[in-house]
Order: C-alpha cells, then sequence, then structure tokens
C-alpha cells in the first residue's frame, strides 16, 4: 500500500479573502504603529493611544498567524488513518485499521468547516465536499474532509487491509 499524505491549509479557496484581510489589517496596524509610535506622527484626528495601538496589533496579528499555520493533516497508510489539525496537536489521531468496521469516500455537501463532535459524530474538514468516512467498531463515526478524494480512494483501494468496505458514495 503507498501511503497517502495532504495537508490542507486554510489560507486557499473561499477562505482566501479572510486571509488577505487579516494580513492586509496587520501590515496596515504595523505601519501605523511605526508612523505614531516611533516617528511621534499621531494618526488621524482622535489618535487612539500607543498602548491600544499595540494591543490591537499584537492581537490581529496573532489571528493572521494562526489563520496561516492552522492546517488539517491526513495520512493513510499500512497502520491506518492518522489526522491532526496544526499547530493544535502535536501528535496524530490514530484510528487502527483493526478499528475501522466500515470506509468510504463520500461527496457530501453538508460537511461543516472546522473540528465538529457532536454524539458519535466527529468531523474534520477544512473545505470542501470530499470526505473519508470512518465507521468504527464501536459505532462512532468519524469524517476526515479531503481535497484530494480519487488519490484517497485509489490508496484505500490497493489497501490489502480492508478491500471488503471501500466504496465511493455520491450525495449528489
Amino acid at each position: 500500500m503507498e501511503p497517502f499524505y495532504e495537508k490542507q491549509t486554510l489560507n486557499k479557496g473561499p477562505l482566501l479573502i479572510l486571509y488577505r484581510l487579516l494580513r492586509g489589517l496587520s501590515l496596515t496596524l504595523c505601519i501605523i504603529d511605526i508612523s505614531q509610535i516611533i516617528a511621534g506622527r499621531p494618526f488621524g484626528d482622535k489618535p487612539a493611544s500607543n498602548m491600544e495601538l499595540i494591543i490591537l496589533t499584537v492581537v490581529i496579528t496573532s489571528m493572521y498567524i494562526l489563520f496561516y499555520k492552522t492546517a488539517l493533516v491526513t495520512c493513510v497508510d499500512k497502520e491506518g488513518v492518522k489526522f491532526k489539525w496544526l499547530p493544535f496537536h502535536n501528535n496524530y489521531t490514530v484510528i487502527k485499521w483493526s478499528e475501522i468496521k466500515e470506509h468510504s469516500i463520500i461527496n457530501n455537501h453538508s460537511l461543516k468547516m472546522g473540528f465538529t463532535k457532536i454524539n458519535n459524530r466527529s468531523v474534520n474538514d477544512v473545505w470542501g465536499k470530499t470526505a473519508l468516512r470512518l465507521l468504527l467498531n464501536d459505532g462512532r463515526e468519524i469524517f476526515v474532509g479531503t481535497q484530494q478524494g480519487n488519490e484517497m480512494e485509489r490508496c484505500l483501494a490497493t489497501s490489502d487491509i480492508h478491500q471488503k468496505s471501500s466504496t465511493f458514495i455520491s450525495a449528489d
């Protein structure tokens, strides 16, 4: 089995607008900080205090950096299915093949972006409508979003571990 690896970042697709907005706002605030604090030229008719500018710049720049660094990393190999959210998790969540009852690639428009956990259902998705659906032996259902559904399907099809349950389901 050839391993499948994918890293999905938030600075692609429709989220690119938010990413660019945060970057532009962060750069603008840095320029205002330099102008007001270092050069001594107040910005605007009613300038904010230096402390307010610094706090606002730190908050917006932190949001930008966090947005830039956040990614869903997925790996499917002979061990099982592994995924983690960077920079929030250092270690992969590992689901071994022996824990998986069924797996399938689904095409579903209703997957939510981010990490959602409700009852026995866990959804991990950045953006898109394709996901790996895992039904575990204990009844839990885990969805891991992918932008490379065909490549993941090929990886699962070549796996001799769980040939019996690999299917492609379209919700369209």
